[in-house]
C-alpha cells in the first residue's frame, strides 16, 4: 500500500470536527467565510475509497493538521 501525509504548521482543527471535514458542503469552523464550498475533501475520499483507500484527518501534537492517505498498490477489480 501507499501512504501519503500532508501536514501543515496551523491551528489545526477541534477535534469534533476532524471526520465532518470529508463531507459535502462542510467547512470548518474556523475557515474563513469567503474561501471554498466544501466540495474538495468529500470529492477526494469518495475517490480513494473508490480505489480501495482510506482518508483520515488529525491535529499534530506540534500543532498543525495532519491529512493521512492510504492506497492499495494494486487496485481491487
Amino acid at each position: 500500500q501507499l501512504q501519503l501525509l500532508i501536514e501543515d504548521n496551523g491551528a489545526g482543527l477541534p477535534t469534533d470536527e476532524l471526520d465532518s471535514i470529508f463531507e459535502s458542503f462542510r467547512r470548518s469552523s474556523q475557515t474563513q467565510q469567503n474561501k471554498g464550498y466544501g466540495l474538495g475533501l468529500a470529492i477526494a475520499k469518495r475517490a480513494i475509497i473508490f480505489h480501495g483507500g482510506r482518508i483520515q484527518a488529525k491535529n499534530r501534537v506540534e500543532g498543525g493538521l495532519q491529512i493521512e492517505i492510504i492506497l492499495p498498490l494494486k487496485i481491487p477489480h
